[in-house]
């Protein structure tokens, strides 16, 4: 508490000023997303720039030793999600997940590595899709157009994602912090996760990249892949505002 002549300034959690509010809201809100509830919940002043989530929790969610689970198109219902690339710097990546008893799984992480031939590389994913049951796909809304044309040719429907990276990114964190993601083990994209920049910006909002020089082909195709399978058979995208308390 501070204060001067004009000014009373209090710095209090949400159950001091009202202990009326259940523990178990506050404790599911840590939970769901420790940075936000810090600050939300618990009167914490937030950095400009944080990491997106602790090493360990990334991974924890590794099933060592499983580079790949083979498909089974008859078993399990497959969801994809592409990062795509123009072939001069940024990787080609397609994640392929499923779920099963509420968990999402990822089965395959395909990657192909700058340079390469943009033609030669749709084709590369395209067959991987393929191999899974799918015949369309997600991605990210890059700008050129051959890239939906490129997939049409492979027998492929691409679909530019409604979310950008940042909105996918905070999507799956609490998939992360719930332990309801298992990943392949692959260092790139547990590497990349861990180097993810979280910024607030003034008036609160957070938008989540990877940090100067960096990159995060893996863990945005992996990312997606990953929320569609849990929230796209949900009607609606109560997720992101599963507590809802005085307006927040």
């Amino acid at each position: 508490m501070a204060r001067d002549d004009n000014t009373l300034v209090i710095q209090a959690s949400v159950r001091q000023l009202n202990p009326t509010i259940p523990q178990s809201i506050v404790d599911a809100a840590y939970e769901e997303d420790p940075a936000s509830a810090k600050s939300e919940w618990g009167a914490e002043f937030r950095t400009d720039i944080d990491t997106w989530l602790p090493l360990e929790i990334i991974e924890a969610a590794v099933d060592v030793g499983v580079t790949v689970r083979p498909p089974s198109p008859n078993r399990f219902k497959y969801t994809s999600f592409c990062d795509p690339s123009g072939g001069a710097r940024d990787s080609f990546t397609a994640a392929i997940a499923h779920e099963e008893n509420g968990i999402a799984i990822l089965d395959c992480l395909t990657e192909v590595r700058a340079p390469f031939d943009p033609t030669s590389a749709t084709a590369t994913i395209a067959g991987v899709l393929k191999q899974y049951g799918l015949s369309s796909t997600i991605g990210d809304k890059y700008a050129a157009a051959w890239v939906t044309s490129g997939f049409a040719q492979q027998g492929i429907s691409y679909t530019h994602s409604e979310r950008d990276r940042s909105a996918i990114y905070l999507d799956a964190l609490p998939l992360f912090t719930s332990g309801k993601v298992r990943l392949l083990d692959n260092k790139r994209t547990v590497n990349q996760f861990a180097s993810l920049e979280r910024r607030t910006s003034p008036i609160g909002k957070d938008r989540i990249d990877h940090g100067v020089g960096g990159n995060d082909d893996c863990a945005n195709s992996v990312a997606g892949a990953l929320v569609r399978v849990i929230f796209e058979k949900r009607p609606q995208r109560a997720y992101q505002c599963q507590i809802n308390f005085m307006g927040r």
